[in-house]
């Protein structure tokens, strides 16, 4: 969300960036509103390409971490095997992870 307002408030600012607002515009020009819209629009692509990342990150750590308990293996072995199968399927490395896990959440929870 952007906000244009007229002049910035610091308390109305603050309470904005509360809500979900990611910028706020103050210039009237109107080639220079444009502008400044393009920068924000740029920056929140990257913003929420990072945190996608952020996400397969996770997603992968976790698949990792479910096959380093389940086959006694290495952090770097439980990636191969990740890597390996998703190659083998012809399926992107995070929807294997993401299969892992979520196959990992159907089954019992073991005895120790």
């Amino acid at each position: 969300m952007i906000v244009l307002i007229h002049a910035a408030h610091p308390e109305f600012v603050r309470e904005a960036s509360k809500r979900g607002v990611f910028a706020y515009i103050t210039d009237g020009d109107a080639a220079a509103l444009q502008n400044n819209i393009d920068i924000v629009l740029r920056r929140f692509a990257e913003f929420h390409d990072l945190e996608g990342a952020f996400g397969r990150r996770a997603t992968i750590e976790r698949a990792k971490g479910i096959l380093m308990e389940r086959h006694s293996v290495a952090e770097d072995a439980a990636f191969e095997l990740l890597r390996a199968h998703a190659r083998s399927s012809n399926r992107k490395l995070v929807d294997v992870a993401t299969a892992v896990a979520d196959g990992h959440a159907l089954l019992p929870k073991q005895a120790p």
